[in-house]
């Protein structure tokens, strides 16, 4: 928080307020033996869109196949919708707005939508619409907000180095989710997240690494 004269600034840069993460979509696959991470340079317009946002182009290395289907879709939808657009400030509201449309089986509840966290839209998880609770149970199983973690160039943004992560759930209850790294030789691969709980996973670590400390 000093200057290059040792003089203390506080304005300078915005460090103090990026504690916590908040993304606004709901994510429910994160973390499934049938859904393992996918390479980055699978997603087109990752690289570019990072590059169009002036944002540190991430390193060939692996994300959640979901999280990665999200990010990929949110890019495409600025790249191509916003920024050429004369009311580009209207536009991204619109898109961070609204629902996103990916793969099939990559959505919400195995579907191709991946939707917006707000209240009743946990209804699209539900698989067995007999049982009253399992409303009750999607709630407290949809992080909406923790702290921020980070691998590779973006270890600066973890908080609780190596520990883990406070997570918010949509049921308004905090859990503490523990950080498990890769076990030895499987960084950067499929089996990264084995033994890790979504969403602190090494999948994620990175890419939130380059949206959080490229800003």
């Amino acid at each position: 928080m000093k200057d290059a004269n040792g003089d203390w600034d506080f304005y300078k840069r915005k460090r103090h307020s990026r504690s916590y993460m908040y993304i606004g979509w709901m994510f429910d696959l994160l973390n499934k033996p049938y859904l393992p991470p996918v390479a980055m340079s699978s997603l087109t317009n990752l690289s570019a869109g990072t590059a169009a946002l002036n944002l540190p182009t991430p390193d060939d290395g692996y994300i959640s196949a979901q999280f990665g289907a999200t990010i990929d879709e949110l890019l495409r939808r600025v790249l191509m919708d916003a920024l050429p657009s004369s009311t580009a400030g209207i536009t991204l509201l619109e898109i961070v707005g609204a629902d996103l449309d990916v793969a099939p089986g990559l959505g919400n509840g195995g579907g191709e939508t991946i939707y917006r966290l707000k209240e009743g839209n946990e209804r699209f998880l539900i698989t067995d619409v007999n049982n009253p609770q399992t409303s009750a149970m999607a709630q407290s199983s949809l992080f909406t907000m923790m702290d921020l973690f980070g691998n590779g160039g973006g270890i600066a943004q973890f908080n609780h180095v190596p520990g883990g992560c406070n997570v918010l759930y949509m049921d308004g209850h905090v859990d503490w989710v523990p950080y498990v790294a890769p076990a030895p030789g499987q960084d950067n691969s499929v089996s990264m997240d084995l033994g890790a709980t979504q969403p602190v996973l090494p999948s994620l670590a990175g890419v939130i690494g380059i949206f959080v400390g490229g800003m």
